[in-house]
């Protein structure tokens, strides 16, 4: 078993009884090939809520900022982390990232950017960097939508994890063409906002 898979399993085995994390729509997980799971963004534990669900290794992209704090400055490191600055243009990121998906593997990301807890996430709150990666590895994307009370996870409080149908490249790439790339990423990040306007 490798370091992720082992941390998974730890930390998979108490945050399901911390958090009573119920996941829905496993069998939407892609066995192989490389995909992008795009998730919407309520906490700093959000990235552990989607590993947990997930069977396949993610490599997550993060804000550069969060490494100034010593703790997950380790975490980064160990978990391969991708990170980004805020304003910047990231090309070294996105290339990575793209290099990932291309070998195969699969990235995860918060496409809001940021969190925004206590509200239930919007289509147009998707950022275009989405669609950057993306088309540049022609891969699929998976919704991932992280739904508690109040949208802010508590200890004890049902934490469910939604995974939808994953989206092929040609169908987000086709809405890019004809309405330009915000709207196909707020496209795509409407399937992780479904479950929302369905509670």
């Amino acid at each position: 078993m490798s370091f992720y898979g082992f941390a998974r399993a730890v930390v998979g085995a108490v945050f399901r009884v911390l958090y009573r994390i119920r996941v829905v729509g496993r069998e939407n997980e892609p066995k192989e090939g490389a995909y992008l799971s795009v998730a919407n963004h309520i906490s700093f534990l959000d990235p552990i809520f989607v590993a947990i669900a997930l069977r396949r290794k993610q490599r997550f992209i993060a804000k550069q900022v969060l490494a100034s704090h010593a703790p997950l400055r380790l975490v980064f490191r160990v978990f391969d982390v991708l990170t980004v600055q805020e304003g910047e243009s990231n090309l070294a990121a996105f290339r990575a990232a793209i290099g990932t998906l291309r070998e195969g593997k699969c990235i995860g990301i918060f496409p809001q950017g940021k969190r925004v807890p206590h509200e239930d996430p919007l289509p147009e709150q998707a950022m275009g960097g989405l669609m950057v990666i993306a088309n540049g590895a022609k891969a699929d994307l998976l919704p991932v939508s992280i739904v508690t009370k109040g949208n802010k996870p508590r200890l004890f409080r049902r934490t469910t994890v939604i995974i939808g149908e994953p989206i092929p490249y040609e169908t987000y790439h086709a809405v890019e063409k004809a309405s330009g790339r915000n709207q196909a990423a707020a496209h795509c990040f409407a399937a992780v906002c479904a479950p929302f306007t369905e509670k």
